[in-house]
């Protein structure tokens, strides 16, 4: 729980969330799946604004790309058959691996950007797919994952929200795989790695 939490907000557009996260005071932070959130249990943090009305869970194919909201739940990256068959089911898989189902049924694809965990098997499928962070201040703009886990707070300033992650649609013959190494089942890998291959025949195009 958030010990000194004294307001809650669910807006249903998102330039209202982004004036609300703009506020110097009371301090107010995004409020996603929860399941990092509340248990930090940081005594700073005076308001919430809680995600959940903004519609950014979904999963859209495009002609160049497909687009993740950042609200959709992992779960429903096990689940969606789009994502199944997107290289091969590795960001499925990725998603399944990476928590029990109570937690996959709330965490969020734009929480696990944010806490940007080391060992986390979502950003690693997402690192080898090439995904785009979409960020909103309200200003829309892209920034490549990698460049944005290696700084996340220049790039996502409390004012501002994740509002998507876009992945370029895979060449036809991409192939991919996910491995890692843990101590136990139910323990966090110690480490894992993810390929990416585009085939044509039996030559190899690209890994």
């Amino acid at each position: 729980m958030l010990p000194h939490l004294s307001e809650y907000h669910r807006p249903t557009a998102l330039t209202t969330a982004l004036r609300l996260l703009a506020r110097p005071t009371p301090r107010t932070v995004p409020l996603a799946g929860g399941t990092w959130l509340v248990g930090r249990r940081d005594p700073s943090i005076q308001a919430v604004v809680d995600l959940s009305g903004l519609e950014l869970a979904f999963i859209k194919k495009g002609a160049r790309q497909v687009r993740l909201g950042a609200m959709t739940t992992l779960q429903t990256l096990v689940e969606d058959p789009l994502v199944y068959e997107l290289a091969g089911g590795l960001l499925a898989e990725a998603a399944q691996r990476s928590a029990a189902p109570a937690i996959r049924n709330v965490a969020t694809l734009g929480g696990t950007l944010v806490v940007g965990e080391a060992t986390s098997e979502v950003l690693l499928a997402l690192l080898v797919l090439g995904a785009q962070v979409a960020i909103r201040s309200p200003i829309r703009r892209e920034v490549g994952l990698p460049a944005f886990l290696a700084d996340r707070p220049a790039h996502l300033p409390s004012h501002a929200l994740i509002s998507e992650v876009c992945l370029p649609n895979p060449s036809a013959g991409t192939a991919a795989a996910l491995a890692e190494v843990r101590r136990t089942p139910a323990d966090r890998p110690i480490v894992n790695a993810a390929a990416l291959v585009v085939r044509r025949g039996a030559t190899c195009r690209a890994a």
